[in-house]
Formats: structure tokens, sequence, C-alpha cells
């Protein structure tokens, strides 16, 4: 038995919408100047990507565009090579919402609410360590810069970070409220079933 199309939606939207902020975090600065982790006052304004900074006064990035990045001594290589992490999620959040479409279908595939259920708590899992990675990672980074005197702040991607990681959350418990009556169900047609009757193998015998 099939979700009625209200109850995939449900399951899709917040999967959706989390892809598309874990999407914009990854195509973030340098590529996307306006999305960025941090902001600091130092050499006239800098802002911090996922792969790379940017000056404010003057048009110049990070070149070449890496993971792994540093700005001493606020901002050390090993930490910010976590923020791979978020490319993960955004490859992981697609492919759960490719996991729908046999649970929308008219004859799901055997398991098919399992797999969905897995890559939903998989793609939770690694958004929520990389959040935990962009708060500890930025908010010490705000600390130092403001303890050496420059003024700093949060730009609108932990933020977008924390929106993600909730929606994926949401999609989970949502799967398992949902999801749990049709895996009943679908025990319950193998039960009516059964196996098959020896009668039939003494008629022929």
């Amino acid at each position: 038995m099939a979700l009625t199309l209200p109850y995939v939606f449900c399951l899709f939207f917040p999967t959706f919408i989390s892809f598309i902020f874990l999407t914009l975090i990854t195509f973030s600065l340098p590529i996307s100047k306006s999305l960025y982790f941090l902001y600091a006052s130092e050499a006239g304004g800098v802002r911090f990507g996922i792969w790379g900074w940017c000056l404010d006064q003057d048009p110049i990035c990070m070149t070449p565009l890496k993971l792994g990045y540093t700005w001493e001594p606020q901002i050390a290589t090993p930490i910010t090579s976590a923020l791979i992490l978020f490319p993960i999620a955004s490859i992981l959040c697609f492919l759960t919402m490719i996991t729908l479409i046999p649970i929308s279908s008219g004859r799901p595939l055997k398991n098919s609410e399992r797999v969905f259920m897995v890559f939903s708590l998989l793609t939770f899992f690694v958004a929520k360590l990389a959040f935990i990675f962009t708060i500890s990672m930025w908010a010490t980074a705000k600390t130092l810069f403001r303890r050496a005197g420059f003024d700093s702040h949060f730009g609108p991607l932990p933020w977008l970070s924390l929106f993600a990681m909730l929606l994926l959350l949401l999609a989970v418990i949502l799967g398992a409220v949902f999801l749990k009556p049709m895996s009943s169900q679908v025990m319950q047609m193998k039960d009516v079933k059964g196996p098959p009757s020896r009668s039939r193998y003494r008629n022929h015998s």
C-alpha cells in the first residue's frame, strides 16, 4: 500500500527545503558573496565561507578555492576541513528525496519505507554533525577576533545550517509516524497470503 499524496508531500517538503539550505551552504562564499559563516572587521572587513574568504574593501578572494583554508591565528586548517560535511549532507538529502518515489508509487518496493528512514536518519546525523562543527568553529573564531580588538558576527549560514538540521529532524519524525502503519500493513498482507498450501502439491501428485 502506497502513501497518499498529502503524506508524501509532508515528507518531501521539509526534505526539499533542507536540501535547498544545504545546497546554498555548499555554494556559499566565495562563490556567492552574500552567503558566509562569519564576518570580521580585520583587514578592512573579511567574510568566511565554505571554500575560502573574501575581503570587503578590495574584490579579492582566496585562490584557489579549497577546503581547509586558514586565517591565522583565528582559523586553523584542520577545523575548516570539517566543512566537507555540508556537501555530503546535501548529496544525502537529495538521495533521501529520491527514496520517496517508490513509497508514493502504486506498488511500493519491498522495504522502501525502511530505505527512506535509513537515508533520512543518516542525512540528519551528518547535518547535525556539520551544525555542531559550525557553531563550535565559528563561535571560537568570533571570540578570538573580538579579543584581538576586531568586530565580528555570524553571517546567514549558521542559521541555514540550524534550519536544515531541524527540517531533517521533522522529516525523520514524520517518516516514523507515517511509515510505521504502512510497514505493519505490508506485514499483515504477507500473513494473510501465508505459505503455499500443501494440498495443492498433493492434488498434483
